[in-house]
């Protein structure tokens, strides 16, 4: 059958549409059996919308409603939903995809980008290039995400996989790798171990299984605790390592405290107290306050109030 389309207020069953498909508002598509519905030109939906299966074609584009695609939708293109939202009740595969509103995916979805004006939601994994997202996004899986932009938080249950990662509030997942950077204005927590290049976090940081990194940069509080190596650690408020630390340059503003040892190439510089479970291996010294350490070992300058335990410079 050539272009089809559907009226106003109708159910209709198709299998296959060798064209186009265009449904009015308030309409219904079923599928014949349990094959999905195959479109080979474009589909256009004006108004809500819903396809009572799986929905394969070769773009997709709405005009304001819900569309609801009970099954999985395919789009060897775009998918586009203009001042509207979009419901996939299975996976969603794509080239790229906009939706002015809300996205909802209860599979996996994948597309070369992803840019959302509200709330995008997977239940399974994610494959992009880019999230770009106004509100919050939650992904019930692992992201392979290269770039996530969002105005609002990031929920991700499973690993990250990516390059750069900028939110505005609050940011939670479960360990994995930021290559490049990550930017957060609120909060930032990952649940398993990650391996990162640049965290800049404007409130506070949780590594709850530590991690392997490069420079840190937090307005307010920093906690790992697991061990920990990166190369340095600027925090505005207090630091605390649950494990041994490794890594260049540490400089807090409050204080400091760790559980295992503490190698540093350069310099520990902490305003307030510094608590050290074991050893401190280090150039240089200076703290505010009092430092507790089983023992200091410092090449350089050692500056503090008031010590306990064993002080060497070499």
């Amino acid at each position: 059958m050539g272009d089809v389309k559907v009226p106003r207020m109708t159910t209709v069953k198709l299998t296959i549409v060798d064209g186009d498909l265009e449904v009015e508002r308030d309409s219904q598509v079923e599928p014949e059996g349990a094959s999905p519905i195959q479109v080979s030109g474009s589909v256009r939906c004006y108004g809500h919308a819903a396809f009572g299966g799986s929905l394969q074609c070769a773009d997709f584009q709405s005009d304001e409603g819900r569309i609801i695609v009970r099954g999985d939708l395919k789009s060897a293109g775009d998918v586009e939903v203009r001042n509207g939202e979009l419901m996939v009740e299975g996976s969603l595969d794509a080239r790229s995809v906009d939706v002015d509103k809300r996205l909802s995916v209860s599979k996996d979805a994948k597309a070369e980008d992803f840019d959302v004006g509200g709330m995008l939601g997977v239940s399974g994994s994610i494959t992009a290039r880019s999230v770009d997202v106004g509100g919050s996004f939650k992904v019930g899986g692992t992201a392979i995400v290269d770039n996530i932009d969002v105005g609002g938080s990031v929920d991700i249950q499973g690993e990250l996989k990516g390059a750069k990662v900028d939110v505005g509030g609050a940011v939670s997942l479960a360990g994995g790798e930021v290559s490049d950077q990550v930017d957060v204005g609120g909060s930032f927590t990952s649940s398993k171990p990650l391996k990162f290049n640049r965290i800049d976090v404007g409130g506070s940081v949780i590594l709850t299984e530590g991690g392997q990194g490069g420079r840190v940069d937090v307005g307010g509080r920093f906690e790992s605790r697991g061990s920990l190596t990166f190369e340095t650690i600027e925090v505005g408020g207090t630091v605390e390592i649950g494990g041994d630390g490794d890594g260049v340059a540490i400089d807090v503003g409050g204080t400091f405290q760790t559980s295992g040892n503490l190698t540093l190439k350069e310099d520990l510089r902490v305003g307030g107290r510094a608590r050290i479970g074991k050893a401190l291996r280090l150039n240089s010294l200076d703290v505010g306050g009092e430092i507790e350490a089983d023992l200091v070992e410092a090449q350089d300058e050692v500056n503090w109030k008031e010590e306990s335990g064993q002080g060497t410079s070499t």
